[in-house]
């Protein structure tokens, strides 16, 4: 069995039109794939109000485990936006909730720490859909729900995408990871390779393209992927 793990950013879901782009993403990799799981981040970015920083600020004076649970809302909810939005297409498709969806942490809540992975789940709701939505960030200690740091969808998909044998596609609004922020420079260039180590070493000079600590799981367990735009055909820059 053939499957695509798909992650998409909050930049990619912030309003129908962005998610309709997604969903063609999703419709493609489902051609070419026996099965799709994708990991949804929450919608948008501070100051929108489903954004995870939007929610935090709802209720500063909650300790970190009740925290978790309030700012857990952005990913769920994101998850929930997508199953409505792929009614619309002829498709079979379900979500899988934090309870669900295999990824067993420690209660550092607000930071936990994945310690374990159970692919189980996902291969019964492929008996019966084709396509899994997931909320990333999430992960699940004692039926509590935690929270990844900042940046922990990454991660996410690349523990389910390892524990399904996966391909893994991120996306944002950009289409590949670039020695600059194409977005303030003119002269960015676009890696189309990369190795893990050039990642992480961009990463540490500032580049905010992805979770530093995603990208050191990928290295250890040497697990591939593709970075690229949701709002483009373009290749993006394969990392590995």
């Amino acid at each position: 069995m053939r499957i695509a793990v798909l992650k998409f950013g909050g930049t990619s879901l912030a309003n129908p039109e962005c998610r309709r782009f997604a969903i063609e993403k999703i419709i493609s990799k489902k051609q070419v794939y026996d099965k799709v799981v994708c990991v949804v981040s929450a919608m948008a970015r501070y100051p929108y109000p489903y954004a995870t920083q939007s929610l935090k600020n709802l209720v500063p004076n909650l300790n970190d485990k009740y925290l978790d649970q309030v700012i857990s809302f952005g990913e769920i909810l994101s998850s929930y936006v997508m199953l409505n939005d792929l009614a619309d297409y002829d498709v079979l498709v379900d979500v899988i909730n934090y309870k669900q969806n295999g990824i067993k942490t420690d209660g550092n809540y607000q930071n936990a720490n994945i310690i374990g992975f159970d692919s189980n789940n996902y291969y019964h709701k492929f008996s019966d859909v084709d396509i899994v939505i997931t909320p990333g960030f999430l992960g699940n200690y004692k039926d509590n729900v935690t929270t990844l740091k900042s940046g922990g969808s990454d991660l996410t998909s690349f523990v389910i995408g390892k524990g399904l044998g996966a391909d893994i596609f991120v996306y944002s609004d950009v289409n590949g990871i670039y020695d600059k922020d194409p977005k303030r420079s003119d002269n960015a260039l676009k890696y189309d390779n990369m190795s893990f180590n050039m990642l992480l070493d961009l990463i540490r000079d500032g580049a905010k393209v992805m979770q530093y600590e995603s990208v050191l799981y990928a290295k250890k367990h040497k697990i591939p992927f593709t970075v690229s735009s949701t709002f483009t055909n373009d290749f993006g820059t394969k990392v590995n």
